[in-house]
């Protein structure tokens, strides 16, 4: 019995047959062969390619023989449809018969996590087995993804490196201009202190002329008193002409008497009443002599307290000329710090130019190392400790044997690189470690198929 045909009415031999038995065993042949898959499918290997429809990460595939239900290692391979590359997780839904979709699955990596932008580019022939519970990919894109975003990583890591450059450039040229404005406050702090100076010489000089000027009022007081007493001698010349003038009296009394002694009494009173008169005109005069020495000495006490308010106002002007050089150095020592600052956030921007340099140049060696051990081959060849090995089977099957005496880590992985492993199969030796135990070689017969393989516990597993 089998599910295609069930021979159940024999005839007898040298027994003749109707031909209507004979015609329902040929129906029931053909029926039969109506079960399996079109030849076509079979020659080129497509019974499991479906037409895949649906939008990204979420798939739809219908296959030229349709399922009635998922199965276990069931497999369904199609071409991702263009623009519909996947861009993190995925399902894949299958139709079955009478147009009825089976029901949406997971699919996953071969590790059992989730997809990750780039695993299904658009275009690419995705290749699943169904585990019971979601869809297995193999042949996984992401690494290519991994490489690009390493390489873009290293390209940022190196823009970096020259944007830090460029500012450590331009730190140092501010610490540049800050000690050229510390100079220059230093400059002028120097000539603030010489201003200062300056000012305090012309101080001295106002208090000088200020000493001047109270000598010079002194001497006025002096003469001032002299011509006082210059006033009261005149006053004392008028009291003396009184006298004369009441003696004269009396010698015009005493010349009734005697004519020839008042004629001298006369000539003596005319000559008393000049000398009189001479003297009033010379009170007169010390008088006014007096009144203008007060005055000049009011002028110079005048002057005297100018010349100290000047005496005051340039030591003030001299203090403040201290106080602005005091600030001008404080300053220039708050320049002269901040150019210290400054030639420090340079030295540190260089630093992380420095830093940035080396994280660019260990993303480059990153980038590098994901690029190692890269093998192309077309003919048997012997595989080393994390070769990735390209197979061109082109001219023939090629025989590619694990390495000699592995140790548990070590991995190596193979890929049909031309897409001619079903024409031309390409042998995997395991040796004796096997592959999960079992002592086979490994045969790759789908076209654009890739395996990676990992020992551990003493064989061979599948490694992504």
């Amino acid at each position: 019995m089998n599910d295609y045909y069930e021979h159940t009415t024999r005839q007898e031999e040298n027994t003749l047959a109707r031909s209507a038995a004979i015609n329902q065993n040929f129906d029931a042949v053909q029926a039969a062969f109506g079960k399996l898959p079109a030849a076509e499918l079979l020659n080129t290997d497509t019974v499991s390619f479906g037409t895949a429809s649906g939008v990204s990460n979420a798939y739809q595939v219908e296959l030229p023989i349709t399922p009635s239900a998922y199965a276990l290692s069931m497999e369904v391979m199609f071409q991702v449809p263009a623009g519909q590359g996947n861009t993190g997780p995925a399902t894949l839904d299958v139709m079955g018969p009478n147009s009825v979709n089976l029901g949406a699955k997971a699919i996953k990596r071969a590790d059992g996590t989730d997809l990750v932008e780039g695993d299904m580019p658009a275009g690419s022939i995705a290749q699943l087995r169904y585990t019971g519970l979601h869809w297995q990919l193999f042949s996984a894109h992401g690494d290519l993804a991994a490489t690009r975003e390493a390489r873009t990583a290293a390209e940022t890591a190196a823009t970096g490196a020259e944007t830090s450059e460029t500012n450590a450039g331009y730190s140092a040229a501010a610490s540049a201009t800050s000690e050229a404005n510390a100079a220059n406050s230093a400059g002028n702090a120097a000539t603030s202190a010489t201003n200062a100076e300056t000012n305090a010489t012309n101080s001295a000089t106002s208090a000088t002329n200020a000493a001047a000027s109270e000598a010079a009022a002194a001497i006025s007081e002096a003469n001032a008193a002299t011509s006082a007493t210059t006033a009261t001698n005149a006053a004392a010349a008028a009291v003396n002409a009184q006298v004369a003038e009441t003696n004269a009296g009396a010698s015009a009394t005493a010349a009734a008497a005697s004519e020839t002694n008042a004629a001298s009494s006369a000539t003596a009173a005319a000559l008393s009443e000049t000398n009189a008169a001479a003297s009033a005109t010379s009170a007169a005069t010390s008088e006014t002599n007096a009144a203008a020495s007060t005055a000049t000495a009011a002028t110079s006490e005048t002057n005297a307290g100018t010349s100290e308010t000047n005496s005051a106002a340039s030591a003030t002007t001299a203090s403040n000329a201290a106080v602005a050089a005091s600030t001008s150095e404080t300053n220039a020592a708050a320049s002269e710090s901040n150019a210290a600052a400054s030639a420090t956030n340079a030295a540190t921007s260089e630093t992380n130019a420095a830093a940035s340099a080396t994280a660019a140049a260990a993303s480059a060696s990153s980038l590098a190392n994901s690029l190692i051990n890269r093998v192309s081959v077309s003919a048997g060849h012997t595989a080393q400790p994390a070769d990735r090995i390209a197979v061109d089977s082109t001219a023939g099957p090629v025989t590619i044997t694990a390495p000699a005496s592995p140790v548990d880590g070590e991995f190596f992985s193979v890929m049909d690189e031309m897409g001619t492993a079903k024409q031309n199969n390409i042998t995997v030796d395991l040796g004796a470690a096997g592959y999960y135990g079992q002592p086979e070689s490994f045969v790759i017969d789908v076209n654009l198929f890739s395996i990676g393989f990992k020992f551990s516990g003493g064989t061979w597993r599948r490694h992504e």
